[in-house]
């Protein structure tokens, strides 16, 4: 009998042969154990067969019952001529670790979410959680895309309205909170935006 764990690799390793099949680039959370420790993690699979994994370094009070904090160094990745950072959900209050990624020559940084709450807290948290994320790219001059579960779960539920965020805090392009989308932004904005910027400066 398969394990949970080897069941998820299962399905790893078939994104991993689709990616390549395909050409594309995907970003994948998961839960992933080493040993006894069980991490919440974003796997990066590459169309070249490369992989990057991030553990989440700042897990809620409720996954602290089940997951470890990730102890990797911040996941930067390369994409054509482009460098994008990741974190997930809850690691965005920390503005140190969106430094971090910059510092190591991130350009993008994808934050990869699952916001489940009550009902009402949902609806109360719901601007503070699309309002760092503007934040956190305006702080580090990069664009910041922000893709958050849409749907309920366990009784709470998480109100999507992923968005992707310019240097100057605009949000390019936004979702809705009800149903799955798909948002795109072209890497020669951002080049001609950094070439605007260090002129500028």
């Amino acid at each position: 009998m398969k394990t949970e764990q080897s069941m998820v690799q299962d399905s790893l390793s078939e994104i991993k042969k689709a990616c390549k099949f395909h050409n594309t680039a995907v970003l994948v959370g998961h839960p992933y154990k080493a040993g006894e420790k069980l991490y919440n993690s974003a796997t990066v699979f590459l169309p070249d067969g490369s992989t990057f994994t991030y553990d989440k370094k700042y897990p809620t009070e409720l996954e602290s019952k089940y997951f470890e904090a990730g102890k990797k160094e911040p996941l930067v990745f390369p994409f054509g001529d482009a460098k994008i950072g990741v974190i997930i959900c809850r690691d965005q209050n920390y503005p140190e670790l969106c430094r971090a990624l910059t510092k190591a020559g991130a350009q993008f940084i994808y934050i990869l979410s699952a916001h489940f709450y009550g009902p009402k807290e949902a609806r109360w948290k719901l601007e503070k959680n699309r309002a760092i994320p503007i934040t956190r790219a305006v702080e580090n001059k990069v664009y910041v895309l922000l893709s958050n579960f849409v749907g309920s779960h366990l009784g709470k539920v998480s109100l999507g309205n992923s968005l992707i965020a310019d240097p100057d805090g605009a949000v390019v392009v936004s979702a809705g909170e009800t149903e799955e989308g798909l948002l795109s932004v072209s890497i020669d904005d951002f080049s001609r935006r950094k070439n605007e910027f260090h002129s500028e400066n």
